[in-house]
């Protein structure tokens, strides 16, 4: 399964760190056997994966346009993980 590398930009390099110093935030904060590191991991290499193919635009059109709205108990346990809940679209 051969991925088309592009050369990111460094907004593109930016944001990636960004994003996975987030994701970084959330591991530490995870008891060592928790389950939810399995996603951790996978949602950081799909980052790394969609960036490196040039694609942070579409998943940031995506992520904007979902209409998703976060529960109140996801916006406790973001604020629970020391993360601030993305504003309210």
């Amino acid at each position: 399964m051969g991925v088309n590398i592009r050369s990111m930009n460094r907004d593109d390099e930016s944001e990636l760190s960004r994003l996975s110093e987030l994701l970084g935030r959330i591991d530490k904060r995870l008891p060592q056997n928790a389950a939810e590191r399995e996603a951790l991991i996978k949602a950081g290499l799909a980052l790394i994966r969609e960036f490196v193919r040039g694609n942070r635009r579409g998943i940031e059109e995506w992520f904007a346009s979902s209409g998703a709205r976060l529960t109140e108990e996801q916006i406790r346990h973001l604020v629970s993980l020391g993360l601030e809940p993305p504003p309210k679209l």
